[in-house]
Formats: C-alpha cells, sequence, structure tokens
C-alpha cells in the first residue's frame, strides 16, 4: 500500500523534493535559485521549490511571486514592484 501524500509535519530527511502546500505559498515572494527555462528552482520561505516560469526564462536571483500550483511545481512569475 502506498502512504498517504500529504504527511504531516516536515520530512526534511527525505530525498523527494518538498512539495508546497499552496495555501501557505499562494501570492509569496521568492527568488530564482537556477535559471528558469522556464522551469528550474526558486528559494521560497527558507526552502527550495521546482518552478514553472509564466515569464519565460528568468536568471538567476530574479524576484518572483507564487501564482500557482501544478502537481509538484510552484507557478511563478516576474516580480513586478512598484516600489
Amino acid at each position: 500500500a502506498r502512504a498517504a501524500a500529504k504527511a504531516p509535519g516536515s520530512s526534511a530527511g527525505t530525498s523527494q523534493p518538498v512539495v508546497a502546500d499552496l495555501a501557505a505559498v499562494l501570492d509569496q515572494q521568492g527568488e530564482t535559485v537556477t535559471p528558469l527555462s522556464p522551469s528550474g528552482y526558486v528559494s521560497l520561505q527558507g526552502r527550495q521549490y521546482e518552478a514553472f516560469s509564466q515569464s519565460g526564462y528568468l536568471a538567476k536571483g530574479v524576484a518572483v511571486r507564487v501564482t500557482g500550483l501544478d502537481n509538484f511545481r510552484l507557478i511563478v512569475t516576474k516580480n513586478q514592484t512598484s516600489s
């Protein structure tokens, strides 16, 4: 039998990539840790997640905002800051 996909707490000791909880990450700000072309990795709340860029290619170190979740990847867009 397969274990439940949503285990309580953190599974930091496993080799599985972190799967985000959409409610916890939606509209959160993060930063690319690899180029997104259009997939790669972002850092968010001190953790790394696999992500897909809706803005096309993004270089490493670009500020992004989470707009959704697609299976195991975050959907991100370039953060347009007006300040």
